[in-house]
């Protein structure tokens, strides 16, 4: 087809008459055919003649249709594109009047075909590669050239835009009486021509040469953001197979092909999204179009959607933690249901999504797999959908296998020992949901599953785990398992606090919860609505319920009345001043301009919200970013205002851009977020994990958000005051070289997001190197008898000793920060590997920094130092090798690396026993970081003091025990 539409000839007019275009001429020639309107493009036409050309053109006449791909048709598309868009496409826009209009909807419609498409993208090409050519090009013609493609690129969103181009160009290709074989041509070109990216990296190419990529109001800016374009083509096809009849097996062709060639485009969310209207959102009128769509892809490309549906709706359903309303569960349910019915493929995928940590289902969502499962025991247990439900060579349903293998990862000792609590905990609930559902059907089948091996292993591998998090799901699904089966004096119990609580009872009642599969109408159910029976209970709801329960009234005294006899009635004493200077606001003359009506402080959390959605209003959105930290703190402690919005508040802050460049906008901000942290640690610190990964937000905001953790994590330990000078105005280093700082506007945005967290990690270097460097300087001082030791007063010594603070971090540190966020980082990896946006150098060694920094935050005391410190390491030594090429990460991980050996350090023998792999590992490796390490740089420097510093540390527990990590083969040798 590039072939029929290569330009013979190229003719610019370098001057118009203006009356040539006046709208008042002569009555223009007649063109009865083809031919003539070829003659007449070609012999430079006044306007009265091109519009009886182009309206001719438009609709098929004497068996022509400029529409249907031709040798004619090729040539006066050639001309129309190369010789009278760039003579008349700027006079018509100048041009106001109704007659310029119309002319302009004509050439667009004119132009609205296949190979309408291939001359705009070939002219385009063109008009790139004589910029990319000639890069010396005068500054008069480069300024040519930049109209010349923005004139295409109006052309090509004016054909292009809307929903409904693909089904337009469709019915011209079906009101052609063309072959088969020409229909499968066409059919590929237009795949060729949409879904290849062609269209799209043209675009975007010639908006950053007419420098329009960075106006967000330019109509023109979809064409070359992937995202948009994206959403355009995938609405388009969801238009395009509602529009036209169930038997029409070629537009399903057509609408197949160009979805499994948009999938290479790399925006399958938003490809999802946009052509599956009604399974995503609950379209009922549009679900027969989308199973017919997804029914006629091959079983890769099939599975591949399915897969992005079910990641889909886990992020639509993040909202609030577990919490789920049981209709929208059926709606999902429903969904997945219809697009596995009778595809074996597709629910062996469910299998290995459910059961299997690579293919990220235990990193989703508590309601899409409770769906899932929904969807299994129907095909494995309900006969009306029974179809192809056993293997023929293992004769085992599809829910009994995902139970066994849930059981059997459950108790494996090496997904105990290295997955994320995300995922363990994760399997747990799925695997307590399938023992529920299998005791309704088959109570038998679970009292043989009691007394066999895998699950006596699973709960005494767990019992035996170092983590107190997997001893504890252990106990909870033996005692659930065990009150299914077992008499009531012989079930099994622990006499554990946790295990006996809210949460414990939590777990062992999902083998209770029954799921129905209800109708995919159902998935417009909002997903703030009704909360579920079963939602997981938190630590603050308990803490809360307790508060509410012992407030008291205060009852409230008139004191007017004495205040009133005190006062004295005589006033005379009272001085007297001079009047007042003038209003500078009254010094406008007329006094209509004067405005009185100022905004005030919000006062109230919902009038905070409005006041930050209130972007035309400068001074009410001023107001309320700056009073947003102060009040939240003033309200957090004073009834439920603050907990009842508080994640509406945290995604309005969370969003917020700078849209008046306001002063401090963003330690305002980090502030803001610090204070919601502060208020809810538990609920909180989980949202702002959880929406670091998942939530749709610019690489700056997300460092905002890893800041903000950091320094709320900091102050629950009791380091605020330490830390103000941080979380407040921050100086910029003026030492770095113009080439390492990033340009004004950028470094002001990036700087103070990561400025706390670099500054405390800094900080804290230093006072875990200092120890080291002055037992050092011992050494070298010689022999500690001839060392002079200054010995001070009692009283001085009492004036340097810091008084001892809460640490409330300790009780809220794993469930709530540390855990949340290294099982998302895991998930997040297994699901985008290097395509992930933590692939950053920035972003991902500002990550491993905020880790460090909470572990060390946490204290040496804390309860769950051991399993954070498993956790850890196995996440530091899992990016080493990423780490060898950026120095900011390989800083960050060598912080990482001394900030977990210096909290330990009172239990280096801890480490020596449990650790000793991991511990030999990172003292090679940084032996190997030591030794490769330049010279001559500050950054240099800096890596190399931490590698030493890394070393010490573990050259201390090497040396001192030694025997211990070598074992008993120290006897023999």
């Amino acid at each position: 087809m590039e072939d029929l539409l290569s330009v013979s000839s190229t003719k610019r007019i370098s001057h118009i008459d203006k009356g040539s275009v006046s709208t008042e001429e002569a009555k223009p020639a007649i063109v009865d055919t083809s031919a003539d309107v070829l003659k007449a493009l070609q012999s430079e036409p006044s306007f009265g003649l091109l519009k009886s050309c182009l309206v001719w053109l438009s609709t098929p006449q004497g068996g022509f249709n400029i529409k249907i791909p031709g040798p004619q048709a090729s040539q006066i598309i050639s001309t129309l594109v190369y010789e009278i868009v760039p003579t008349y496409w700027q006079l018509l826009k100048r041009t106001s009047d109704g007659q310029s209009a119309t002319a302009r909807k004509l050439l667009s419609q004119c132009l609205s075909s296949i190979a309408g498409l291939g001359a705009l993208c070939a002219k385009l090409r063109i008009l790139l590669d004589a910029v990319s050519k000639d890069k010396d090009t005068k500054l008069q013609n480069s300024k040519k050239i930049q109209v010349e493609v923005r004139d295409v690129l109006e052309l090509l969103h004016r054909v292009l835009r809307g929903k409904g181009t693909l089904s337009y160009l469709w019915q011209e290709i079906e009101r052609s009486d063309t072959k088969p074989v020409q229909r499968h041509f066409y059919i590929k070109e237009l795949v060729s021509r949409l879904a290849s990216g062609k269209i799209l990296s043209l675009a975007a190419q010639a908006l950053i040469l007419c420098d329009l990529s960075k106006a967000e109001d330019n109509e023109l800016n979809w064409m070359g953001e992937g995202r948009v374009y994206t959403s355009w083509l995938g609405a388009n096809i969801a238009d395009l197979l509602q529009n036209v009849s169930d038997e029409n097996a070629d537009a399903c062709k057509l609408g197949a092909s160009l979805l499994n060639r948009g999938l290479s485009l790399g925006y399958d969310d938003q490809l999802v999204e946009a052509a599956f209207l009604g399974l995503w959102r609950g379209k009922e009128d549009y679900v027969p179009s989308d199973l017919r769509l997804f029914n006629s892809l091959p079983n890769f490309d099939s599975t591949r959607i399915l897969s992005v549906f079910l990641r889909l709706t886990s992020k639509r359903l993040v909202s609030t933690a577990t919490s789920y309303s049981d209709r929208l569960t059926g709606g999902i349910s429903a969904a997945v249901a219809s697009l596995v019915l009778g595809r074996s493929s597709l629910l062996e995928y469910l299998v290995d999504w459910l059961t299997n940590p690579v293919f990220g289902g235990l990193a989703s969502e508590m309601g899409v797999r409770r769906a899932v499962l929904t969807v299994l025991f129907r095909h494995s247990h309900n006969a009306d959908v029974k179809e192809a439900v056993k293997e023929p060579d293992l004769e085992m349903t599809y829910f009994d296998r995902v139970l066994q293998k849930l059981l059997n990862l459950f108790s494996d000792n090496l997904f105990i020992q290295h997955s994320s609590m995300l995922n363990q905990e994760s399997c747990a609930q799925s695997l307590l949901l399938s023992v529920g559902w299998m005791y309704r059907s088959n109570k038998k089948h679970i009292q043989d599953l009691a007394k066999s091996g895998p699950y006596l292993n699973s709960v005494s591998n767990r019992l035996a785990a170092s983590s107190e998090r997997a001893r504890f799901l252990g106990m909870v699904f033996g005692m659930a398992v065990s009150n299914l089966v077992d008499p009531a004096d012989k079930k099994m119990n622990f006499d554990v606090e946790a295990v006996n609580g809210p949460e414990g009872e939590w777990y062992r009642n999902l083998t209770q919860m029954k799921d129905v599969c209800t109708s995919i109408g159902d998935l417009k159910t909002s997903r703030t609505v009704e909360v579920s029976a079963l939602t997981k209970p938190t630590k603050n709801s308990q803490q809360k319920a307790k508060m509410q329960a012992t407030m008291k009234v205060v009852e409230i005294v008139d004191v007017t009345e004495e205040i009133e006899d005190e006062v004295d009635s005589s006033d005379d004493d009272l001085p007297v001043y001079a009047k007042p200077d003038s209003d500078p606001e009254d010094e406008d003359e007329d006094p209509t301009l004067i405005q009185r009506n100022k905004p005030v402080p919000p006062v109230y959390v919902r009038d905070l919200i409005a006041g930050l959605k209130d972007t035309e209003n400068f001074e009410r959105h001023r107001l309320a970013i700056s009073s947003a930290a102060n009040l939240i703190r003033r309200k957090s402690n004073f009834g439920s205002e603050v907990s009842d919005h508080i994640e509406r508040l945290a995604s309005q802050i969370t969003s917020l851009k700078d849209s008046y460049d306001l002063e401090k906008f963003q330690e305002t901000r980090i502030q803001a977020m610090i204070a919601l942290v502060v208020a809810e640690p538990l609920k909180m610190g989980k949202w702002f994990s959880n929406m670091l990964f998942v939530g749709d937000y610019a690489l700056s905001q997300r460092a905002s958000m890893l800041t903000a953790l950091t320094m709320a994590a900091r102050e629950l330990a009791g380091y605020r005051e330490e830390d103000a000078e941080l979380t407040g105005a921050y100086v910029a280093n003026e030492d770095l070289f113009p080439s390492k700082k990033l340009p004004d506007k950028l470094d002001k945005i990036y700087r103070i997001d990561a400025a706390p967290v670099d500054a405390l990690s800094v900080q804290l270097e230093r006072a875990m190197i200092k120890p080291m460097a002055a037992e050092a300087a011992d050494k070298l001082a010689g022999p500690k008898v001839l060392q002079v030791r200054t010995f001070s007063s009692r009283m001085e010594v009492e004036k340097k000793r810091k008084r001892p603070i809460t640490n409330q971090l300790a009780k809220v540190v794993a469930d709530g920060f540390f855990y949340p966020l290294t099982s998302r980082w895991r998930a997040n990896m297994q699901v985008y590997g290097d395509s992930s946006i933590f692939k950053n150098h920035f972003l991902q060694a500002h990550f491993l920094k905020t880790l460090a920094l909470i572990l060390s935050a946490s204290g040496t005391s804390t309860l769950s130092l051991p399993a954070m410190t498993v956790e850890f390491w196995g996440l530091l030594l899992s990016v080493r090798t990423a780490a060898l090429g950026a120095k900011p990460v390989l800083e960050a991980l060598l912080f990482g690396f001394l900030t977990i050996l210096d909290i330990n350090s009172n239990d280096q023998r801890r480490i020596a026993e449990e650790h000793s792999r991991e511990l030999l590992e990172t003292q090679a490796w940084t032996e190997q970081v030591l030794e490769s390490l330049g010279t001559g740089t500050k950054e240099d420097e800096k890596i190399r003091l931490l590698a030493a510093g890394v070393l010490v540390r573990a050259k201390e527990v090497v040396d001192k025990y030694q025997r211990l990590l070598m074992g008993d083969l120290v006897d023999y040798m």
